[in-house]
């Protein structure tokens, strides 16, 4: 994954996801996803696969399902528009 975010910005927006994964015991994506349900600006998340294996991987749905209950906390959403924007 890093491959495809060589410069800093994209790294620090990685390390955010990180950490804000770690602190709800969640993935990188979960988290990803529920940010992105929780920006008023977003109707929908888009969820999708770049390759053969996420494809299975979304097939299983476990990871999307468990971000719709993720509630990140106003030091979450911060941390991850300050470092994304």
């Amino acid at each position: 994954m890093v491959a495809r975010y060589p410069d800093e910005p994209g790294l620090r927006v990685l390390a955010a996801l990180d950490a804000v994964a770690a602190r709800h015991a969640a993935t990188p994506g979960q988290v990803a996803l529920a940010w992105q349900m929780a920006r008023s600006a977003t109707t929908a998340p888009n969820a999708s696969a770049t390759s053969l294996a996420q494809l299975a991987q979304l097939a299983q749905l476990a990871e999307l399902v468990t971000a719709t209950r993720l509630r990140l906390t106003a030091q979450d959403t911060a941390l991850l528009d300050d470092t994304s924007g």
